[in-house]
């Protein structure tokens, strides 16, 4: 009977068309709510050709809800619906994370794409009101997806590696700032939701800095890298306009400070270095040495590890323990990086 009602909607629809033709994205049909839609959605068939189940600015009802979910069937989005996709997710955010019919790890990839959309926008208008609150809205939601198993930490960390810099990075230092605040500071949730949101604004400033130089594909020159440290100053302005926590403020202005002095713009030894700059520091340097850039390719996490190591009296290292912690995840390899760094001899298992 249900395959029959979906049947009849499919040929109401007068679209059947092979999913090669248009490039589809699978979302998952939980994440609809019911209630006006503001996207076409597609269904596949057993032939592999989409169909047009509801078209945008219908009404999507409880029935036909309670239809998709006992065929137990996802929707589709076309390329062109994507943004629109995310827009409605970054509206109904805190619904997606606590909705227990989705999967954690779709969860995850959505508060991810989100992300990445809200950071586009924040460099686009980082003086906008609602981007801001959509920012704020977006870290308390992935600082609740993280604490709700296991497997959202895991998988927010996979994603990141698998992503283009240019948007990616905030929501990438966002991730890694949330789960080392949680091995420095357990479940103090106001703590976690700064250090977040410090991890996706500590390069808001960039949002000024000339396009040429921000996407240069060779090493910057120096007059051109003068100019690519005031993001740090821009950064600080910005977030200070927007009257958020003052450590807030300090890591977009301090996160590229070093402990003994050599940072920018500063040159902050020490103490003097607000604890949550000095956290988004070492999230920033573990995802700029993992992320593939014009002028080099990525290392690997355990690569990146030995590099940070390195820089021993730069970095905080209780930062950079919870940043061992975060990537290895077995207490003996953390214990095992630890003892043989210095001899480089390191294998994990």
């Amino acid at each position: 009977m249900f395959r029959r009602k979906l049947l009849l909607v499919a040929q109401q629809s007068a679209l059947v068309e092979p999913m090669a033709k248009q490039r589809f994205t699978a979302i998952t049909a939980a994440s609809i709510e019911p209630g006006l839609v503001p996207f076409n959605l597609y269904t596949k068939g057993d032939d592999g050709r989409a169909t047009l189940y509801l078209r945008k600015g219908l009404i999507y009802t409880p029935k036909r809800k309670g239809i998709l979910k006992e065929l137990e069937r996802v929707f589709y989005i076309t390329s062109d619906d994507k943004d629109r996709y995310l827009e409605y997710a970054s509206d109904r955010i805190e619904n997606i994370v606590n909705n227990p019919e989705i999967r954690v790890s779709d969860k995850a990839m959505i508060v991810y794409g989100v992300g990445k959309r809200t950071v586009k926008r924040l460099m686009e208008d980082p003086r906008s009101g609602s981007v801001m609150n959509s920012s704020r809205r977006l870290v308390e939601s992935q600082v609740a997806l993280i604490f709700s198993s296991p497997e959202a930490a895991a998988n927010m960390f996979e994603l990141s590696a698998f992503d283009s810099y240019t948007f990616s990075h905030s929501i990438n230092v966002c991730t890694f700032c949330i789960m080392l605040g949680e091995k420095l500071f357990g479940d103090d949730k106001q703590k976690l939701w700064e250090l977040g949101m410090s991890g996706l604004l500590h390069d808001v400033g960039k949002s000024r800095i000339d396009q040429n130089i921000l996407e240069k594909e060779t090493c910057l020159d120096a007059e051109e890298w003068e100019v690519m440290k005031r993001h740090t100053l821009f950064s600080y302005e910005i977030i200070r306009e927007h009257s958020l926590p003052k450590p807030i403020a300090d890591a977009g202005r301090h996160h590229h400070e070093r402990l003994d002095g050599s940072g920018y713009p500063d040159g902050l030894k020490g103490w003097r270095i607000h604890p949550t700059a000095r956290i988004v520091s070492v999230a920033d340097i573990y995802d700029a040495l993992t992320s593939d850039r014009p002028y080099k390719s990525k290392m690997t996490p355990l690569e990146a590890l030995h590099e940070i190591a390195a820089t021993e009296p730069h970095i905080d290292q209780g930062a950079f323990n919870a940043l061992l912690q975060s990537v290895l995840r077995n207490m003996d390899l953390v214990h095992d990086f630890q003892a043989n760094k210095l001899a480089g001899s390191f294998h994990p298992a």
